[in-house]
């Protein structure tokens, strides 16, 4: 597949993962989910020097802290 073949301009980067094979890789098996377990666990394999893991603990809603970076290498070598 060369990159100039594809048009990703209006393209969420979760549409082009396919959701039955990412749900495998999830506790919560929601995907995309917004700031949930599936975009945090990208943030912790790609960037996690931003992501405030003490701010994780002390949310309401606990999914964003089911992530983990192995998870999200493993949705990341899904593309």
């Amino acid at each position: 597949l060369q990159l100039n073949e594809v048009n990703v301009q209006f393209l969420s980067y979760w549409d082009s993962v396919d959701p039955v094979v990412a749900k495998k890789h999830l506790v919560t098996g929601q995907i995309p989910g917004h700031a949930q377990e599936f975009e945090t666990a990208f943030a912790l394999t790609l960037f996690p020097e931003n992501v405030r893991a003490e701010a994780l603990r002390d949310q309401p809603d606990q999914t964003p802290a089911k992530a983990t970076a192995e998870s999200g290498r493993a949705l990341f070598n899904l593309y």
